[in-house]
């Protein structure tokens, strides 16, 4: 009798590990998102200075433009402004000085 429950058990634990296994490996798999130098300016205009819309990935980094100038903003910070509670995994140039994220999202 103990045999057959713990044969039932092992069964069943089995089964309910197979089960949840493809939802958790889709909750998991990583998304790239791209951010135009336009739309990632919203984060500039929210966080940095409303006269500042553009952002731009040049080759020292992240930055906001302002009227004279530009300001170093965290890349790994506006992707997570821009998809907040995911797990943000990178942050790195794309094309024409746009912003790329990979994320696990929330």
């Amino acid at each position: 009798m103990l045999r057959r429950v713990l044969t039932l058990a092992a069964g069943v634990a089995l089964a309910g590990a197979v089960a949840a296994t493809p939802a958790q490996a889709a909750s998991l798999n990583p998304v790239e998102r791209q951010y135009s130098p336009i739309h990632a300016g919203s984060y500039c205009m929210a966080n940095v200075s409303p006269s500042s819309f553009v952002m731009l990935y040049r080759s020292t980094g992240l930055v906001c433009l302002l009227g004279g100038g530009s300001v170093p903003v965290n890349p790994t910070a506006v992707c997570q402004w821009f998809n907040p509670g995911a797990t943000i995994l990178n942050a790195y140039p794309g094309y024409s000085e746009s912003l790329m994220c990979r994320l696990i999202p929330a």
